[in-house]
């Protein structure tokens, strides 16, 4: 009998080291599940803001190429408005000189002169001279009508008289 009791009380005794230890394998278990659960959070975390970083990323290359491409527009665009100032400012010297050039030479068909080349210099003084005289002449054919105007209104006030 009293191996029994002392083999009851080994086998209690074992039965409470397995409960403990079957404890304690729960316990280990728990904290190995939370800890798994933990890392995945965590790899979930990290695959998240690995996405986001990606997707800042290709906003950031997209908006830096957009700019350069913008600023290539820009400096095309100049080029093109620079290149047509030139142009212009080219018509304005040329349509200048033609104009000088058709003022100069009825003056100078009618001096008898050969007609001006206004790309010169000898051609711009002679262009400038018919210029003047061109202006004179009209000036004199313009007092001339204003003159036989005149004798022609007295003409018929003498004659209503």
């Amino acid at each position: 009998l009293a191996s029994y009791a002392e083999r009851t009380a080994v086998l209690e005794q074992r039965v409470e080291e397995l409960r403990a230890a079957q404890a304690e394998a729960q316990t280990q278990k728990q904290r190995a599940d939370a800890r798994d659960t933990l890392v995945e959070d965590i790899g979930r975390r990290l695959a998240t803001e690995a996405a986001r970083a990606a997707v800042v990323e290709e906003l950031d290359r997209r908006r830096r190429e957009d700019e350069r491409r913008r600023a290539r527009e820009a400096e095309e665009v100049e080029r093109q408005a620079k290149a047509m100032a030139d142009e212009m400012r080219k018509l304005v010297e040329d349509r200048k000189r033609l104009a000088e050039r058709d003022v100069a030479l009825p003056a100078a068909i009618q001096q008898g002169l050969p007609a001006p080349k206004a790309d010169t210099a000898k051609g711009k003084k002679r262009a400038e001279k018919g210029a003047v005289s061109a202006q004179q002449q009209k000036e004199r054919e313009k007092n001339a009508r204003d003159e036989r105007d005149r004798a022609a209104r007295e003409e018929r006030e003498r004659q209503a008289r």
